[in-house]
């Protein structure tokens, strides 16, 4: 039973107020049983912790009185990347095994400081894929670096590229890292070294741990995709991306930031691979292409059974992400000012640069904020990369919260979420064409 009415006042709020209210009760017996006392001292913000997250909940009571101490600690106190990079300069055990568990646990008491923060409204959502995406590449840099240096002191050269929202700085709880790998040398015919060193990193971050996994790594988006090398020499990148490429390989690569350049050979490809990315198109192909492609991802991932699809489906995140890609391809060329790596940024640029009016850019971002918003609450129940959810309005009820709503306010969630989709896809076609 939970016997502090603070608590209990607090349900309300909570986005699974029903997980919730029994996690608070198998808390108050875990204190209770070890003679605690009430801890944290913040009992509302650790119960919107419970109704928001399910992994982080286990993760809370692993760690026991040191997670309740996290809770009170960063009441009033900033996260910042510098905090983050600052407390990632670790000393990894020689074990991998052993440094991969000392990770995880920073990782996780670093990723509890920014939901505490998010939930306690210290920061705002982008401020929280800003820290989320700080915290995922130094984590993955530290371990990178550390394992690379036991396996492969004497390695040729490497650069690392991210890819998607991690370029942007707009990752949410469970995303995936999306990176590319490139090596310098010429004249290193053979690359089997190189590989099986990245394949070991990508084993050792996926693995799980009882804390859980660090990072999962898609690797898709390098040149010639799951067919190609896990690691690619600079010479063959800047030459695929020298020919004739498909236009939705253009729109990848207005997503690509340099995280790791020791030696700065990746930063002159990057800076020729742009030559070609921010061309002159034909306007009337580059729409064609981009709206057929647009449909088809639509069409063949955006349709689940029962469910709204909030990144493929109509009116999606990937409207947004497609009508900026067009922008940022019709104009980079001109305008290297309207290269971006993040969408947010493109549709303000977008805005004023006139190729929206005021009250479309104004639109995407609000409805591009509220997706954004759902996909957080989504992910963070499990830190999976979930993109959907239940047609059935009445199913909705954490996410409805989650939006600003109370629980039972299910159907005027809905009737929101629709509306958002409903803007997002007349500016699309006003732009673009008619899906």
């Amino acid at each position: 039973m939970i016997h502090d009415p603070t608590w209990t006042a607090a349900l309300p709020a909570c986005w699974h107020s029903g997980q919730a209210g029994k996690s608070l009760s198998r808390w108050q017996a875990l204190c209770e049983q070890n003679d605690w006392g009430e801890v944290p001292g913040d009992l509302a913000l650790l119960a919107r912790v419970f109704g928001a997250s399910w992994y982080f909940t286990r993760f809370i009571f692993y760690r026991g009185l040191k997670a309740a101490a996290l809770v009170d600690a960063q009441q009033g106190q900033e996260v910042t990347a510098e905090h983050i990079r600052a407390a990632l300069r670790l000393d990894l055990s020689d074990d991998s095994e052993a440094g991969i568990r000392q990770l995880a646990l920073v990782k996780n008491e670093w990723m509890l400081r920014i939901l505490l923060c998010y939930l306690g409204r210290q920061t705002d959502l982008q401020q929280t894929e800003a820290l989320l995406t700080v915290l995922a590449e130094s984590v993955f840099l530290v371990f990178f670096q550390h394992l690379t240096r036991q396996i492969a002191p004497q390695q040729t050269a490497l650069a690392i590229l991210a890819m998607g929202r991690m370029s942007g700085h707009e990752m949410t709880f469970g995303s995936d890292l999306d990176l590319i790998f490139l090596y310098q040398d010429p004249r290193a015919a053979d690359n089997s070294l190189l590989s099986r060193q990245i394949q070991k990193v990508l084993r050792y971050l996926g693995s799980i741990t009882p804390l859980g996994v660090l990072y999962e790594v898609d690797m898709r988006l390098r040149p010639h995709g799951t067919a190609g090398a896990l690691v690619t020499s600079v010479q063959s990148f800047t030459d695929y991306h020298a020919k004739e490429r498909d236009i939705w390989e253009r729109q990848l690569m207005t997503r690509c930031r340099i995280i790791h350049d020791p030696e700065g050979f990746a930063a002159a490809a990057l800076k020729e691979v742009n030559s070609h990315v921010y061309q002159h198109y034909d306007q009337q192909v580059l729409r064609h292409e981009i709206v057929s492609m647009r449909r088809k991802v639509e069409q063949e991932l955006g349709r689940p059974r029962d469910k709204y699809e909030i990144k493929r489906g109509r009116g999606g995140l990937m409207d947004i992400d497609f009508l900026c890609h067009y922008f940022q391809l019709s104009c980079g060329h001109q305008a290297a000012s309207n290269r971006t790596n993040s969408t947010r940024t493109a549709i303000r640029l977008a805005g004023a640069a006139g190729f929206l009016s005021t009250a479309q850019a104004n639109g995407l971002a609000a409805a591009y904020h509220y997706f954004k918003t759902i996909e957080t609450a989504l992910r963070l129940w499990d830190l999976k990369a979930m993109d959907s959810f239940s047609s059935q309005h009445e199913r909705n009820a954490h996410l409805a919260v989650a939006c600003g709503f109370a629980a039972g306010q299910t159907e005027m969630f809905m009737a929101q979420y629709l509306g958002q989709t409903d803007t997002v896809r007349g500016i699309f076609e006003a732009k673009l064409a008619p899906l």
